[in-house]
This record gives structure tokens, sequence and C-alpha cells, in this order.
């Protein structure tokens, strides 16, 4: 799995609408992590225990979702509970889905991770064509567990 990340362009201040559509999705998807289930919130989406090829996507959609990827992870970080990865993917898949943007997202735990201790390191990023969206800044410390993929189709 070969992608570059690229952070979007999209200043947040030409985006207030969008802003508070993440905001709330952040809340949404925070809360639907801790009262349902995993399989519940990924019921819609096809699973796999390995990546799958990627869906070439145009230099626009490759753009807009890395545009996305970036204002949802700058919304994160000024949230008080500070938007978790998981959460952030989801909301990133949610926001490119309903554009007719496809992709896929993957789960991982750290690299060299034993059932010895305490707790797994564990990681969601999200890519879209050959570019990482979301997530992807220390995805190559992770082994992938499973990808979820959806289409626009």
């Amino acid at each position: 799995m070969t992608a570059t990340f690229k952070s979007g362009s999209t200043p947040a201040a030409s985006q207030p609408l969008l802003i508070c559509k993440i905001w709330l999705l952040l809340v949404a998807y925070r809360l639907a992590i801790v009262f349902f289930s995993f399989k519940y919130l990924t019921r819609n989406l096809n699973h796999s225990p390995l990546p799958i090829p990627s869906i070439d996507l145009s230099t626009d959609q490759e753009e807009e979702a890395c545009s996305i990827g970036s204002l949802v992870a700058g919304v994160a970080r000024k949230t008080l509970w500070g938007g978790t990865c998981l959460a952030q993917v989801l909301v990133v898949q949610k926001l490119l889905s309903q554009r007719g943007i496809s992709g896929q997202f993957f789960l991982g735990v750290q690299k060299g991770a034993t059932e010895a201790r305490d707790s797994l390191a564990a990681h969601a990023w999200l890519q879209c064509g050959n570019s990482m969206v979301n997530g992807g800044d220390g995805s190559r410390f992770y082994v992938i567990l499973s990808s979820y993929s959806w289409s626009s189709n």
C-alpha cells in the first residue's frame, strides 16, 4: 500500500456550515462508539481482513477528500475530548460517501504489540485513491487488522 499524505487546503473560515456539521458528527460518532457495536457502525461498508486495491479517483476528488480529512482533523483538535482517530475516520467516511467519493479505512495495532502488555495501541486511518486523507501520519507504525471500503456507486 503506497499512498502519499496530502494536507488539504480548504480554509476553515470559508466553511462555517461544514465545520458545524463536522463538530456535530464528531460528537455523534464519539457517543455512537460508546453505545453501539463497531459492527453496527460499519454495517453499510465492505469489510476485508486485508487492504483492497484503491479505486482510482480524479485529481479533484482526491483533493476534496484531502481537504475534508484535514478539516475534520483540525476541528477534532479543537474539541474538548480530542476527537479519536476512529471518530475522525467515521466522520470523514460519511462526508466523502455523501459526496460520492470512494475510499477505504484501516484498523491496525502497533507493530510489536503483544497480549502481555496492559493495552494494545490501536489506530484508524483513511485512504482515497493514492492519498492518505486522515490519520495517515503514524500508519506506518501499525499492522493492518481490517479494512472497510465503500464505493461511489
